[in-house]
């Protein structure tokens, strides 16, 4: 069993670091939400699912947070096939260009919320001029125009995952990345009231029903045997008798709107009248609130109710895993 990640195979921040591991590995916390909650799985199980996913790319560069279940599922994965991973903390961003610029067939892992930064930050120049061979992200919802004006002759994989199930090996439709299949060999699937249910390895102290399956809270659409993760349930709210998906106004809007950079969706509560959905924005241009706020509520006109409330800002805070929260 690997017991310890060599310094030739682990970089943070462009720094040679060795990693011991245990036999257990505890999580602190959730990826989605940086909320504590203690998880722990078994390294042995962990490589027994790696040594059948074996990775093609020699050189893997990400932002991802190796304390949480996606980063360290990278690195693991890695490590087991000697593979080299580099890893960046956000405040590396301006120097990654430079450096991914001499790297060969290397392989990028991002969150759609820093591949979201990234164009507002420093615009699409950012990734012109790199040998990068595949671009993954997280099931969190990102919009496909993003992806593919980033970098549009590369392949895209999505990688679905959580906290309790670690990755889940599944395969990219090549068309549109934003739907998976999921691999039979590892995992089977139920879906109860669009709520996905997986059957396969979880973490040593998950719940599962009386059938095996873990609950996920993931949200799903179907296409043939392609499933879609539409959002997370808790994002999923009743407004004036319309369910409403936070996330897929987010990406509706930052589709839509060319002057939007950014989109956070959220839902004000009003004890005696009915919850208002609200957005804040970033815009890449400023212009007056006033168009801002026809423009949008005409878009939502057919598809979403209409915001109640629009406001421009220029940030938003971010959770420990560097993801939009509203305050």
């Amino acid at each position: 069993m690997l017991k310890k990640v060599e310094k030739h195979l682990l970089y943070i921040n462009g720094m040679p670091t060795s990693l011991s591991l245990n036999k257990v590995i505890s999580l602190e916390s959730s990826g989605t939400t940086g909320d504590i909650k203690l998880i722990q799985h078994d390294l042995n199980d962990l490589f027994g699912i790696f040594e059948k996913q074996e990775v093609s790319s020699d050189t893997t560069v990400s932002l991802l947070n190796i304390k949480h279940a996606a980063g360290l599922n990278l690195l693991l994965k890695n490590s087991y096939w000697k593979k080299r991973t580099y890893f960046f903390s956000q405040e590396y961003l301006s120097k990654l260009p430079s450096f991914l610029r001499k790297m060969k067939n290397c392989e990028i892992h991002l969150t759609p919320s820093i591949y979201r930064f990234i164009i507002f930050k420093y615009g699409k120049v950012f990734f012109e001029s790199m040998d990068i061979s595949q671009m993954s992200f997280g099931s969190e919802p990102l919009s496909l125009d993003i992806i593919k004006s980033i970098y549009p002759q590369i392949r895209i994989k999505q990688v679905y995952g959580s906290t309790e199930t670690w990755e889940v090996p599944s395969i990219t439709n090549t068309l549109d990345p934003r739907f998976i299949k999921i691999d039979p060999n590892f995992y089977q699937y139920k879906i109860k009231d669009k709520e996905l249910y997986l059957k396969g390895y979880t973490s040593l102290n998950t719940p599962i029903d009386e059938d095996g399956y873990f609950k996920t809270e993931d949200l799903v659409e179907e296409n043939g045997n392609y499933l879609r993760i539409t959002g997370r349930k808790g994002r999923i709210l009743n407004i004036a008798g319309k369910l409403i998906s936070l996330d897929e106004v987010e990406s509706f809007v930052e589709a839509q709107m060319e002057e939007v950079s950014k989109c956070l969706a959220f839902v004000k509560s009003c004890p005696i009248l009915d919850s208002k959905l609200g957005l804040k924005v970033i815009l890449k241009r400023d212009i007056p609130i006033g168009y801002l706020k026809k423009s949008i509520r005409a878009l939502f006109k057919e598809r979403f109710h209409k915001p109640a409330i629009i406001e421009k800002v220029s940030y938003f805070k971010l959770s420990p895993n560097l993801k939009a929260v509203y305050e």
